[in-house]
């Protein structure tokens, strides 16, 4: 077979756009023509293998992968295939190998019409098809695979997230496990939870994570407004000291004076309005038992505190003040106090017989 042969790019069409395109050591190149692919299959082939050790190992590809189109499109290939003068290539690391022989018949295949194939994969082999492609060092096989994580992960239920978003933790892939998170949290909240579900995603979630909490308050909730399919849960706490514990810290307080939730009754504001720190402060009257002015300040005490206006206002209304039993006359038929009283009546002629009474002329 004939030796490795360096391939060089054909030059763009625009000279100017190559000047400006950034040089980086692991930029994927461009995809290979018809032509540029049959040059490259001149070269020996290898197998690909994938696996922890020797004991998981296991064969991806068999033959019929050229040596020299994976060094082109990968820089970790060409490190290992030619300058290390390898025969075959092993991925010493876990994964689906699907994923992997995707991104190996990607790169056979020139590198072209990768958006047809990645949208019918599933979370789990995008995430291997991932960590593939930044152990190979091909950028583009990332990137779409990163793209395409999303909307995988929107489809998954409960039990499926639960097992990603925990193989996404133990592979440090923090952007995967942020969206499992976010997406457990939104099924946990929409969805009416059973008992067995309740104990699968509590069991097998760490202590202290946002999808725990989100368990235990969506439980709080169900019970406080007597869900009676997940009323059975506190089956589930019989035992768990743990779960009691957590219950406790999201439970809501309710006091026992105001009847509200949200605070005790150490910290009611209407039991002990002194605590309040947006609350005006009140002074109480020792002598006339009013709020807002202490004793030096009161004026039945201290007459001579009271304003002028105040006072005058006062005067006035003092001696403008009706006589007690009686309205003020305003005009046409009297409405005084016993108008229709018939004693009054019998006084009233008694009074006109008097040969003293005159009337007014």
């Amino acid at each position: 077979m004939p030796p490795y042969t360096k391939f060089t790019a054909l030059p763009s069409q625009h000279p100017k756009q190559q000047k400006s395109a950034p040089s980086t050591a692991t930029q994927t190149p461009k995809s290979l023509s018809p032509r540029q692919l049959l040059e490259l299959q001149k070269g020996p082939q290898v197998a690909v293998y994938v696996g922890d050790d020797l004991s998981t190992r296991v064969v991806a590809i068999s033959g019929g992968v050229y040596k020299n189109v994976l060094a082109h499109f990968s820089p970790y290939c060409k490190q290992v295939l030619v300058k290390e003068k390898k025969d075959i290539l092993w991925l010493e690391m876990s994964g689906n190998k699907e994923a992997l022989k995707f991104a190996i018949k990607w790169m056979s295949a020139g590198g072209w019409d990768v958006q047809r194939q990645l949208p019918a994969m599933n979370a789990s082999t995008l995430i291997d098809l991932y960590r593939f492609s930044i152990k190979l060092e091909v950028s583009a096989l990332g990137n779409e695979s990163q793209r395409l994580l999303g909307p995988a992960i929107s489809r998954l239920n409960i039990p499926n997230a639960l097992n990603f978003y925990n193989r996404c933790k133990d592979l440090n892939l923090e952007f995967a496990q942020q969206k499992a998170e976010n997406r457990l949290c939104y099924l946990l909240r929409q969805t009416t939870l059973e008992v067995h579900q309740v104990k699968f995603v509590y069991e097998n979630t760490p202590s202290g994570s946002t999808i725990r909490t989100t368990v235990v308050k969506r439980l709080t909730a169900a019970f406080r407004w007597e869900d009676l399919e997940i009323q059975s849960y506190w089956d589930f706490s019989e035992g768990n000291e743990e779960f009691k514990e957590d219950m406790v810290k999201v439970a809501p307080v309710t006091c026992g004076h105001c009847k509200k939730t949200g605070h005790s009754e150490s910290t009611c504001f209407k039991l002990h309005p002194e605590q309040n720190p947006n609350a005006a402060p009140k002074f109480l009257c020792a002598h006339c038992n009013k709020p807002y002015h202490t004793e030096a300040k009161c004026w039945k005490l201290h007459p001579e505190l009271v304003p002028q206006a105040i006072q005058a206002k006062r005067n006035h209304q003092q001696a403008n003040k009706s006589p007690p039993g009686r309205k003020p006359y305003t005009g046409g038929q009297y409405t005084g106090a016993g108008s229709n009283d018939t004693a009054s009546l019998a006084q009233f002629f008694k009074l006109k017989k008097n040969q003293a009474f005159k009337p007014i002329e």
